[in-house]
């Protein structure tokens, strides 16, 4: 009998499982992961970037984080192929400006979002085998839950960095984005304010801790990286030769409120003004159908919270605070979750994979509990 089947049968006598939650976001894929029995969570971040052309990843190292290869397994149109994601992938891709994101649009996240888990599994040190129970969520899940559910779940033989090894992945849900995030008891409604790369969504609580409302809108950070690129300003500091990329680098590397191309210190330039005007027109602009309800409810009361990797753009809270209330009103509180703020969706999915109850491996049950996230 082929060694790969006897391991597999080693990993279902087995106790421990891993349990892990998968944010396969619009910019950046986020993965947590706690073992059966364990105290320690663990956690990996990479961009949405993949490259699917061998011959432009051939030369990187087998050790290169983010180096996937399918031997053989549940996912037969996947068998001998080979692909490259995050970092490593904008390095190796030499004749193209942007790779392929991989989860730009609800096609990718189905397409894709076993290549991303296997990807994020890469960085971790080589295990003989993973077994493996995942929650995931998607800003459509109504439509595309199930398809995921069925690209994840099965036996994967992978050589991860260079390792061989099996990946056995039992799927315990796949959810809306932002709505298994439970905000804090306040004693009052909560909105929920989720900015993502490639949308954003609005979610209301009550006191109780019940979704009443839920709004998701087709905006996201990368509206704001081309409304900097396109810019006036913009392009004649840097003319042609300026990048989307450099621009979103200098975004997520900033420290305090000033922002530069590319990175602070390493021929970096500042562009605090261009990016202050461009955040005031995305917010005030293209957020404008999320943020009236936002701000309809802040009037009745709620309080506000941030998450999600555009909750930590400089000077956000500041300008939103300045829009929200606008005609002289109080001002709201805004409670941005700076400790957990990127990684808020992939822990609360964390929770839920934890509170699958396995019955029969075969024939496995979900109980779904609220999930709360500590701060």
């Amino acid at each position: 009998m082929d060694v790969w089947y006897n391991l597999k049968s080693k990993l279902k006598s087995k106790a421990m499982k891993t349990y892990i939650g998968l944010d396969a976001g619009h910019n950046n894929l986020k993965l947590v992961l706690q073992d059966e029995g364990q105290e320690n969570i663990e956690k990996v971040i990479m961009p949405s970037y993949i490259l699917l052309q061998e011959s432009l990843f051939s030369k990187s190292s087998l050790k290169t984080p983010g180096l996937v290869r399918y031997l053989d397994g549940t996912r037969e149109d996947l068998k001998n192929k080979a692909w490259l994601m995050g970092a490593a992938a904008i390095e190796a891709n030499e004749k193209a400006s942007v790779p392929l994101a991989a989860v730009a649009d609800g096609n990718g996240k189905v397409e894709y979002c076993l290549h991303s888990l296997l990807s994020l599994l890469s960085n971790f040190p080589p295990r003989e085998g993973w077994d493996i129970i995942l929650s995931c969520s998607n800003h459509r899940a109504d439509v595309y839950g199930k398809v995921i559910k069925k690209s994840l779940e099965g036996w994967h033989k992978v050589s991860l960095a260079g390792k061989e090894t099996l990946v056995n992945v039992t799927v315990a849900d796949v959810v809306d984005e932002a709505t298994h995030y439970k905000p804090k008891n306040s004693g009052g409604d909560v909105v929920l304010l989720d900015f993502g790369g490639g949308t954003s969504i609005f979610v209301k609580y009550s006191a109780q801790g019940i979704n009443v409302a839920r709004e998701v809108v087709d905006v996201g950070v990368d509206d704001l990286i081309n409304l900097i690129y396109d810019d006036k300003e913009t392009y004649s500091l840097l003319h042609k030769d300026r990048s989307r990329h450099e621009i979103r680098k200098g975004l997520e590397n900033s420290k305090g409120d000033r922002v530069f191309y590319g990175l602070e210190g390493r021929g970096g330039i500042e562009i605090t003004p261009i990016y202050i005007r461009n955040l005031k027109t995305w917010l005030s602009a293209y957020m404008k159908d999320i943020l009236s309800l936002t701000s309809k409810s802040l009037r009745a009361g709620a309080t506000l919270q941030l998450i999600g990797g555009g909750s930590l753009l400089p000077n956000l809270e500041d300008i939103l605070t300045a829009i929200l209330t606008r005609g002289g009103k109080e001002a709201h509180t805004i409670n941005k979750v700076t400790k957990i703020a990127l990684w808020a969706n992939s822990l609360a999915l964390l929770e839920l994979s934890k509170a699958y109850k396995i019955k029969n491996f075969s024939k496995s049950k979900i109980s779904l509990v609220s999930v709360r996230v500590a701060e």
